[in-house]
C-alpha cells in the first residue's frame, strides 16, 4: 500500500454544526511526510469547490514549501450564509518542478437555521365577576 500522509490523508477540520450566519474556527496541521519528497508549496494553495465561499482559511508558522516533517497549520473558518451542509477542498499543490501532483483538504460543514427570538404574546385578562368599588 502506497504512502497516506499530507494532505487528504486526514478527514480534514471537523466543523460543529454551525448556525447560518455565525462561524466556526478550527484548527488543522498537516506535513509532507516522507510520502511527497519534494514538499507542499503551501504558498500557492487556494480553496476551490462548489461552496468555497462559505470557508476561508489563514496560514500559521508555515513555511513557503512544507518538506520532510516541517508542518503547516490552518485556521480554517466555517460561515455559512444559511442552513444546509456545505463542501469544498483547499487544494494543496506539490511543490518543484515535477510539481504536477498535489494534496486536498476536505472542508465539511453543516449549517443549522439561526435561532431567532420572538416575544410572547401579549394576553389581556378580565375578570370573571367584575366588581364595583364605591367612590366617596
Amino acid at each position: 500500500m502506497g504512502c497516506v500522509s499530507g494532505p487528504g490523508a486526514a478527514r480534514g477540520p471537523q466543523f460543529k454544526p454551525t448556525k447560518a450566519g455565525s462561524e466556526d474556527l478550527e484548527s488543522y496541521i498537516f506535513s509532507a511526510g516522507p510520502c511527497v519528497p519534494q514538499g507542499f508549496n503551501t504558498a500557492n494553495m487556494r480553496l476551490q469547490g462548489k461552496d468555497a465561499s462559505a470557508f476561508k482559511f489563514t496560514l500559521k508558522d508555515c513555511p513557503a514549501v512544507t518538506v520532510g516533517e516541517l508542518s503547516c497549520e490552518l485556521k480554517v473558518t466555517f460561515r455559512p450564509p444559511k442552513s444546509g451542509s456545505y463542501e469544498a477542498e483547499i487544494f494543496v499543490p506539490v511543490a518543484g518542478d515535477a510539481g504536477t501532483g498535489h494534496g486536498l483538504v476536505p472542508l465539511r460543514g453543516v449549517a443549522t437555521e439561526p435561532t431567532t427570538i420572538t416575544d410572547p404574546p401579549t394576553t389581556s385578562r378580565t375578570a370573571k365577576n367584575p366588581t364595583t368599588v364605591p367612590t366617596t
